[in-house]
């Protein structure tokens, strides 16, 4: 974005925050404006003026916050911003983004999951890799390749047994029941989520549709999706859906907020400038360099190893007359005189 284009927005959206000082749609588009200028300290003011005073649960202005924080190195307030936001929503997928260039080892296969998939797929291709999910990560997406008609998958079953509270494999299995016309028992898990993650945008929205879709109930499945617009207006969950949205219906910034978000995501780019991707792939060289070194050592060492019953020098016996004489040069003169006396009845 051209620098005179971008300081006109800002000064718009300042202008329109100072008039409307909790609207959501103005000041989220002023945090984005604010992180492509890379004016970091404005957007964490700006980001915690607007979370205090408003009365609404904003997740992606929590996001904001988390990138203004560590975009200025306080990364102890941004891991605790980062608990208070997997609190809320346990799949944000710009906070586990974000978290990445901090600690990817820990985040990083999170990310790859939570993202939606163009996003997704910018990240392999700045990877450069096939963003392969392993272990139990890869069960938060099972959902989406069920292809079982008549039984819940055993592998979330399973991994639930391991990790009973976990919400996320809570939601994918009621996701899967859900695709298998087991609403009831859906309905029950996601209920059970929502009474500790309220705020948790794809239990709200699997909700939506088991009350919409199943109960006839257009109201509150209509309250839910408000709610998903309210904590991230860019939710994958909203994709496809009209709503009429109270005091949004038809707004401009919406599409100027997802077009910006299309063509210059403001957390990707973060992401990208602050990946340590040449690290990793450093480390990733130095271990298997390590890893190589102590093959060949142990190769080398079963190669050099010899059993015990190898190592031992066969034993020659010695003929009596030479057993004579070395006890001759003992001054053993007995020894040598009996070594001598069997050497002469051998002849």
């Amino acid at each position: 974005m051209e620098e005179h284009i971008l300081s006109e927005k800002i000064d718009f959206y300042k202008n329109k925050v100072e008039n409307r000082p909790v609207a959501l749609l103005p000041n989220i588009l002023l945090f984005t404006y604010l992180s492509i200028g890379k004016m970091y300290e404005d957007l964490l003011n700006q980001a915690e003026q607007f979370l205090m005073s408003s009365m609404l649960s904003s997740i992606l202005a929590e996001d904001f916050n988390l990138l203004g924080n560590i975009a200025t190195g306080r990364i102890d307030t941004a891991k605790r911003i980062f608990k208070n936001i997997v609190s809320l929503d346990p799949e944000d997928p710009y906070a586990h983004l974000l978290m990445a260039t901090v600690e990817p080892e820990k985040f990083l296969n999170e990310t790859r999951i939570f993202l939606q998939p163009s996003e997704r797929k910018i990240i392999n291709e700045f990877l450069g890799d096939e963003g392969k999910l392993f272990g139990k990560y890869e069960l938060y997406r099972l959902p989406d390749i069920i292809g079982l008609k008549d039984r819940i998958p055993e592998r979330i079953e399973n991994a639930l047994k391991e990790e009973p509270f976990n919400p996320i494999l809570k939601v994918s299995f009621a996701e899967a029941m859900l695709k298998i016309g087991k609403v009831d028992e859906a309905e029950k898990e996601i209920s059970e989520v929502l009474r500790i993650y309220p705020n948790y945008s794809r239990a709200l929205y699997l909700h939506s549709k088991i009350v919409g879709d199943y109960r006839g109930n257009d109201k509150k499945s209509m309250e839910y999706l408000q709610k998903i617009f309210n904590l991230n207006p860019l939710s994958q969950y909203l994709k496809g859906i009209e709503v009429m949205f109270l005091n949004e219906k038809d707004d401009p910034m919406e599409s100027e907020l997802k077009g910006i978000f299309e063509t210059e995501n403001p957390f990707i780019t973060f992401f990208k400038e602050h990946f340590k991707k040449e690290e990793i792939e450093k480390e990733e060289k130095i271990e298997k360099k390590e890893e190589q070194a102590k093959e060949e050592k142990e190769a080398s060492a079963q190669k050099a190893f010899v059993p015990e019953e190898e190592k031992q020098t066969p034993v020659v016996q010695k003929e009596p007359i030479d057993r004579g004489f070395e006890s001759l040069d003992k001054g053993d003169y007995q020894s040598a005189i009996k070594e001598f006396l069997k050497e002469l009845k051998k002849e």
